[in-house]
C-alpha cells in the first residue's frame, strides 16, 4: 500500500464544512495564520509541526486527523488559510517533523521519506520583504501547490527516493550591485637620492706691474670650487583603479517552514486512531 492523494479543497472562511471524499483514511492540513488546532466535526486535529508568527513572518502549521465519517464534516480554524488534503494508505506522519523558523532567508535539510510516500509543507516570508517569491522544493523539484503567493506557498511532494533535500528560500529586501571603490594614488618610487656634485678649476697667478710710484708684486694662483646639486630621482606615480565589487546590502529574508512526511508504515510505539464519533 502507499499513501495516495485523493483530492484537496482551501478553505478561507473560519468555519464551513468540508467534503470527505469516499476511500479517505487521514487528513492532513496546512494553515497560514495559526498554529490553533483546526477542528472537525468539534474534534482538533493534531499539529504535527507549527511555527508561531515571528519577525514579520505569520504563524503556520501543519496538522493531520485520521478521517471522519465520508460525507459533509463542519470545521473551524483561527487563520488566515487552511488546505484540507484527503489521503488514503495513510498510517502517520514520520517522527521529527520540520519546524523551523529561519532568518538567514536559507534553509535546507535532508528528510527520510520513501516513494510511496508523501511530504506536505509550507513555507512563509517576512511580510515587509519587496524583493520576490518564496520557494520550497525537495531535490530541486518543485512542490505542487495548493497555495501559491509571493510570500507563502503551501503543497506536497512525492519523493523519488529514500531521502530528499528539502530546501526554501526568501530573498528579503536584499539589493545587489556593482561598486567602483575610490582610485589609489601611488608615489613614484625612489631611484636616486639627492647628492652634490662639487668641481674645482685653477687661476693661474700673475705678475701686476708698478704703477703710481707703487712696485709691481706678483699674485699668487688659487683655485676655485663649485657645487652642483642633482636632485632625488623618482619614476613616476600613478592611479591605480581597484576592480569592481559585487555588492549585496540590505536585509537578509526571514523564513518559517514546516513540513511532515506521511507514510504508509506505523512508526514509533504509539498509534492514535480517533472513534468516529457519528
Amino acid at each position: 500500500m502507499s499513501v495516495t492523494l485523493l483530492s484537496s479543497e482551501t478553505k478561507t472562511a473560519q468555519s464551513g464544512l468540508i467534503t470527505v471524499p469516499t476511500g479517505c483514511v487521514m487528513v492532513v492540513a496546512l494553515v497560514k495564520g495559526s498554529t490553533n488546532a483546526v477542528t472537525i466535526n468539534g474534534y482538533p486535529m493534531t499539529v504535527k509541526a507549527s511555527v508561531a508568527s515571528a519577525g514579520n513572518v505569520p504563524a503556520i502549521s501543519a496538522q493531520t486527523y485520521r478521517s471522519p465519517a465520508v460525507e459533509q464534516q463542519p470545521y473551524t480554524m483561527t487563520g488566515d488559510w487552511v488546505v484540507f488534503y484527503y489521503l488514503t494508505g495513510a498510517v502517520n506522519a514520520r517522527p521529527i517533523p520540520v519546524q523551523v523558523y529561519d532568518d538567514t532567508g536559507d534553509y535546507t535539510i535532508d528528510l527520510t521519506t520513501a516513494t510511496d510516500e508523501l511530504i506536505f509543507g509550507a513555507v512563509a516570508g517576512t511580510a515587509d520583504s519587496t524583493d520576490g517569491q518564496v520557494t520550497i522544493t525537495g531535490d530541486t523539484v518543485a512542490f505542487t501547490l495548493a497555495k501559491d503567493e509571493t510570500l507563502y506557498r503551501a503543497g506536497y511532494l512525492t519523493p523519488a527516493d529514500a531521502s530528499v533535500t528539502l530546501l526554501c528560500e526568501s530573498p528579503g529586501t536584499l539589493v545587489s550591485y556593482w561598486y567602483q571603490p575610490p582610485r589609489i594614488w601611488h608615489e613614484g618610487k625612489l631611484i636616486s637620492e639627492e647628492w652634490v656634485e662639487v668641481t674645482s678649476y685653477w687661476v693661474d697667478g700673475y705678475y701686476m706691474p708698478p704703477e703710481g710710484g707703487e712696485p709691481g708684486y706678483w699674485v699668487p694662483g688659487y683655485k676655485v670650487y663649485d657645487s652642483i646639486v642633482h636632485p632625488a630621482v623618482y619614476s613616476d606615480g600613478y592611479w591605480e583603479y581597484p576592480p569592481l565589487q559585487w555588492v549585496t546590502s540590505g536585509a537578509a529574508g526571514k523564513l518559517s517552514v514546516v513540513a511532515i512526511v506521511m507514510t504508509d508504515k506505523q512508526l514509533g510505539s504509539s498509534y492514535v486512531s480517533r472513534p468516529v464519533p457519528f
